[in-house]
């Protein structure tokens, strides 16, 4: 009958250590009060709950992994394929696998049976932690370390050793040593895992309160891809509100031309003059990106349409509608583009269209709506394209911005809209009830102001299952270095001295699926 320890079992068993093979299995003295903690929080498995002091192996410290990541809330995905392994066909070494933890002692073995070392069992750790499952590592970490032993230690396992020592994962074993080729018992594997979860725990987001700002965007990604079937008349339109006077209004949308190579399209705005006069619109910024790749056709869009630029002014008669700005693209292209518009006449109205072909102003009035249901994808207007927040980098050590996530979505204060009826809701939207708002904020730049920067870096990383391995691109503004595409991946963020920086402005490129992490340190 397998035995079940649980933390009152321990207790007891505590009491009757004296005896013989009994004692042999406890756990040691400096070690049970956190063994204890382990049992309790269900961190160790059934198999794991005796011979404390016996080294533990390969894949049982891959099965100790998983239950750590199981009582974390991770949920691990069906697994599907073939196992590289052809010596063992443990669960949680395939999932470790999977997840980018363990590799093979060769490239079809495990070695499942052999005792982990330490290097060994710091790797996996520090890779745990750059995975998807439990993403808390960030540079500061890394800074190397150098123990008298360092010889001993593996060039593939240093980084790790060092993020692991200065995370307060693992320590060394006395006199400035790691001792990396030794075995590592079940008992210091349990206690591990559970500074790991201490560590994680302290990586976790704090809330930061935001306010709205900025001006009116229409925002459209409802249909976000153009076919045949969705066209009446040539043409269809996604999203349209009133151009009010002497009120700029940001437009954005993000769309795939997917009616084939053969039918290029235009894609553009539509204003109609319905008021008593022949009216003035002011083009007064534009921004424009088409290609293939997603995260380079948005950094093309921002990049223009925050650079310097003159303004544009177009007449539009009484009674027309009438097509002011306008990009052609060809079919099997993305385009990503952003206007913002202002007028002084009264009477005008504004939609985002996209047509097979031109269209006299008649027929640019009477365009239908074109929507589709797909989760995610928003058509509307929002009050405000902007949101700002005051970072004290003294109190603050994590934040998230552009959460994609419904349990992200009320972290920061202000961020998102709470409701359909909040300022911050979008109007006219599409079909998908929830979402009144752009999942991950997509187009709304953010404006952070720090205090309290003396000495203090700020990292930032994504934390995104897309971009576990990849690369996450963003749009960053300084006053020292203007606007920029930054780069940015689990293992290596992009690094900000805040000592001459106490304010930036970031926004998230399309392409990207939100929860970008902050650190300050």
């Amino acid at each position: 009958m397998k035995k079940q320890l649980c933390a009152a079992g321990l207790a007891a068993w505590m009491t009757v250590s004296g005896a013989g093979a009994l004692a042999a299995s406890m756990p040691s003295n400096w070690a049970q009060n956190d063994i204890q903690t382990a049992l309790s929080n269900r961190l160790v498995p059934d198999a794991l709950q005796s011979d404390w002091q016996r080294p533990i192996t390969r894949a049982e410290f891959c099965t100790l992994g998983t239950q750590l990541l199981t009582a974390q809330g991770y949920t691990f995905a069906a697994l599907t394929g073939d196992s590289p392994f052809t010596d063992t066909a443990e669960e949680a070494v395939r999932r470790m696998q999977v997840l980018g933890v363990v590799n093979g002692v060769t490239d079809s073995t495990f070695a499942p049976d052999a005792p982990i070392t330490r290097q060994e069992a710091a790797t996996m750790l520090y890779r745990m932690t750059n995975s998807v499952a439990l993403p808390t590592s960030y540079a500061d970490q890394r800074t190397p370390y150098t123990f008298g032993d360092d010889d001993s230690i593996a060039d593939w396992a240093k980084e790790a050793v060092t993020f692991c020592y200065r995370g307060g994962v693992m320590s060394g074993v006395g006199q400035n040593r790691f001792d990396p080729l030794s075995r590592y018992t079940v008992e210091q594997a349990v206690l591990t895992m559970l500074r790991l979860r201490s560590y994680a725990a302290a990586q976790a987001p704090t809330p930061i309160t935001m306010t709205a700002e900025g001006v009116p965007m229409l925002y459209s990604n409802n249909p976000e891809g153009f076919v045949t079937r969705k066209f009446e008349r040539g043409g269809l339109y996604t999203a349209q509100t009133e151009l009010k006077v002497d009120q700029p209004t940001d437009i954005e949308f993000y769309h795939w031309n997917y009616m084939g190579s053969y039918q290029p399209m235009k894609v553009g705005v539509v204003v109609t003059n319905s008021g008593n006069l022949a009216a003035q619109v002011s083009v007064v910024r534009k921004g424009i990106g088409v290609g293939l790749d997603s995260i380079d056709v948005s950094a093309d869009c921002y990049m223009h349409f925050y650079a310097d630029q003159q303004p544009e002014t177009v007449s539009v008669d009484k009674g027309e509608s009438k097509l002011i700005v306008s990009t052609t693209v060809p079919g099997g292209s993305l385009i990503n583009a952003r206007y913002q518009l202002s007028t002084a006449s009264e009477g005008l109205t504004m939609k985002i269209v996209a047509l097979k072909q031109d269209m006299a102003s008649e027929y640019l009035a009477k365009l239908p709506r074109g929507t589709d249901d797909a989760a995610g994808r928003t058509a509307g207007l929002f009050k405000y394209s902007e949101r700002r927040a005051t970072v004290d980098a003294s109190k603050v050590r994590n934040f998230m911005l552009c959460g994609n996530r419904p349990s992200h979505w009320k972290l920061n204060p202000g961020e998102y809209p709470q409701s359909y009826t909040d300022d911050l809701a979008a109007k006219d939207m599409g079909t998908a009830n929830f979402t009144y708002f752009l999942n991950g904020n997509f187009a709304t730049t953010y404006n952070l102001d720090f205090t309290n920067t003396s000495g203090k870096t700020l990292y930032i990383r994504p934390d995104d299952p897309a971009v576990r391995t990849g690369v996450g691109k963003y749009a960053l503004y300084t006053p020292k270095q203007g606007w920029q595409v930054i780069e940015a991946s689990v293992a290596q963020p992009y690094a900000l001295p805040l000592d001459d920086t106490q304010s930036l402005r970031f926004l998230m490129l399309g392409g990207n699926y939100g929860n970008i992490g902050f650190h300050i340190a």
